[in-house]
């Protein structure tokens, strides 16, 4: 019986929409850093300080998902100031 044929374990992120095998991790925990350092350091009103830096990259997903864009064109429609 192959991987694909066992359900994941609970908790367990699969990137099936970047091409990442399962098992692998979709986005390494430094690469979201480097997002969320990205785009608090180009906020120029702080509109997402006092969320968590896990909520952050959550909605940066989203933003990317809708936006079918690249991550500095997504950071930079986040960041655009109203």
């Amino acid at each position: 019986m192959g991987s694909d044929a066992q359900p994941a374990p609970a908790g367990e992120r699969r990137g099936y929409d970047k091409g990442t095998a399962p098992g692998e991790d979709a986005d390494p925990p430094a690469q979201d850093a480097d997002i969320v350092r990205r785009i608090r350091a180009r906020c120029p009103d702080n509109r997402f300080e006092g969320g968590s830096d896990d909520e952050l990259i959550q909605l940066f997903k989203r933003n990317k998902q809708v936006l079918h864009r690249s991550d500095e064109d997504v950071i930079a429609a986040m960041t655009r100031p109203r």
